[in-house]
């Protein structure tokens, strides 16, 4: 959580160098958002899972870059069926 924590601050910094109007601190309740996505995709598997497994079996293949690129682009022009909630 620390880790995350630092991230956004350096997010916030570094957006705010950008754009002035920025915030400057992440929204009130981000830390309850996150715990409760973290809780739903604990128990609710999502294509992007399936997808990360596929990439990390292609590193034992002879050119792995080359076929997870193709595997990224043509991801990109597939339509993944929605659950309903």
């Amino acid at each position: 959580m620390e880790r995350l924590e630092r991230g956004l601050s350096h997010w916030f910094k570094k957006r705010r160098a950008v754009d002035a109007d920025a915030p400057t601190e992440p929204p009130a309740g981000w830390e309850d958002v996150l715990a409760a996505v973290a809780h739903y995709r604990e128990y609710t598997p999502a294509s992007v899972d399936e997808f990360n497994e596929f990439l990390l079996q292609l590193q034992s293949n002879p050119e792995p870059h080359f076929e997870c690129l193709v595997a990224a682009l043509l991801s990109v022009q597939v339509r993944d069926g929605t659950r309903s909630l």
